[in-house]
């Protein structure tokens, strides 16, 4: 895919993101999108939605507001918890804990070459360094 279609592509998901408050839904959804989207963007040299994603990315896990990342209903998707709770074996919440996610992350954005080129921007770097202590 060509990056013009990719940032249409990002843009609708972004735009489902938003309508269907995911973020409240599936926050794990959400956060491995913005971590592919930063990948994706930074494969094509795009520094600026490179940083924008990764940033998001690590915003999400700071903002967090539960310890766990759990799939649940909201107001709309009002049926969703009890078809979980009666089609979902393995429960609601995350193979892995938080700790092990934000881990995950940390490790990725540290090690993995793509992020080389957006490693001294220094708003990632103070995100990155508040999502380390926050999670210590």
């Amino acid at each position: 895919m060509d990056l013009t279609s990719w940032k249409e592509t990002s843009n609708k998901i972004q735009s489902l993101i938003d309508i269907f408050n995911i973020k409240e839904l599936n926050k794990g959804l959400v956060i491995t999108f913005y971590l592919s989207a930063a990948k994706r963007y930074l494969e094509d040299h795009d520094i600026e939605n490179g940083s924008e994603y990764a940033e998001r990315v690590l915003n999400e896990l700071i903002l967090m507001k539960e310890k766990d990342f759990v799939l649940k209903g909201d107001d709309y998707f009002n049926l969703v918890d009890d078809w979980m709770d009666q089609n979902i074996i393995v429960g609601k919440k995350a193979n892995r804990s938080d700790k092990m996610i934000v881990q995950s992350v940390l490790n990725i954005f540290s090690n993995d070459e793509i992020f080389e080129q957006i490693r001294k921007n220094s708003n990632l770097k103070d995100l990155h360094e508040k999502l380390k202590k926050k999670y210590e």
